[in-house]
């Protein structure tokens, strides 16, 4: 949690260079303690899983001791002793409100993808199988997403911040097409090679077909991806933060869920009617977002 919070702390600071040290940190800890304690080498215990959970827990606290250690740039401390109380009431209900709507939309998105789970495993063991693989692979395409998403947060704060209303615009849609360049590229390499891309994951040739048209429908909506990430990301950091929650659970529960349900359950269409209504979803929040932001209502917020 302390790591969490000082990486957000730095990013909003323009210093998104240590996050990503100290991810590098914690991956590479992770990986050695992983091979010290779930296979007992270096002359310690073999613990097996217990050992995988104590190797998490113990990178992450090297991560947290290495990120902190940044707080003493001069840059950082600079900042500290020009931002006046350490403690004070109207910050604290600042961050509550500006932090409470991503947090509720993030657990009720996470639950709607366990339900659309669910779906998958109603549709039956393979469809599982096949969709868990698609989440899997997803992973890679959405990085960059992810990574100028924090971008177009940091610049659209600190641009609103000095007044500048054509920085925070031009900014947030440039970052959101470097992103969909990128991730409208990943996504052509998996409609390319998707099936030896699967293969890595099961050479069951069943598990194959039933993967490779799920994960052919959201390759092409990765450009739609990039610009949901990124300009959603923008929009919270304007203080659009409670009508992009709202559109999150409404698109997840009324949209995407039902849709999923009705072509790969009651249809029968499978684990390709299921993944087609995340393409729905995708599509249906960058329109929301580019639409808003596009509307420029941001600018008349104060934070």
């Amino acid at each position: 949690f302390v790591l969490f919070v000082i990486r957000a702390f730095l990013n909003g600071l323009g210093l998104t260079y240590i996050g990503m040290i100290a991810a590098f940190v914690v991956t590479f800890s992770n990986i050695f303690l992983n091979w010290v304690l779930i296979y007992g080498n270096l002359g310690f215990q073999a613990y097996g899983v217990d050992g995988a959970a104590m190797a998490s827990s113990l990178a992450g606290f090297i991560g947290m001791v290495v990120i902190s250690l940044f707080l003493l740039k001069r840059e950082v401390l600079n900042y500290l002793k020009s931002s006046g109380k350490f403690f004070d009431w109207e910050v604290l209900k600042e961050i509550f409100y500006l932090g409470f709507p991503p947090g509720v939309d993030g657990v009720l998105t996470n639950l709607a993808f366990l339900i659309f789970t669910k779906f998958a495993g109603m549709i039956s063991t393979t469809a599982l199988a096949a969709s868990s693989i698609v989440f899997s692979i997803m992973t890679i395409s959405f990085m960059p997403g992810f990574a100028f998403g924090i971008a177009a947060t940091t610049l659209v704060g600190q641009a609103l911040g000095a007044g500048k209303i054509r920085l925070a615009y031009q900014g947030t849609f440039r970052a959101a097409s470097y992103s969909a360049f990128l991730m409208g590229f990943v996504g052509l390499v998996f409609i390319i090679f998707g099936k030896e891309i699967i293969s890595l994951f099961s050479t069951d040739p069943i598990i194959i077909c039933e993967t490779y048209p799920a994960l052919f429908v959201v390759s092409l909506i990765q450009v739609g991806d990039a610009y949901h990430m990124v300009v959603g990301s923008a929009l919270r950091s304007t203080g659009l933060v409670y009508w992009v929650m709202v559109v999150y659970i409404f698109v997840s529960f009324f949209v995407m869920l039902p849709l999923g349900y009705y072509l790969g359950v009651h249809l029968k269409y499978g684990t390709v009617g299921l993944w087609s209504s995340v393409f729905v979803w995708i599509l249906s929040m960058s329109v929301a977002f580019v639409w808003k932001f596009r509307k420029k209502e941001w600018v008349s917020i104060r934070i």
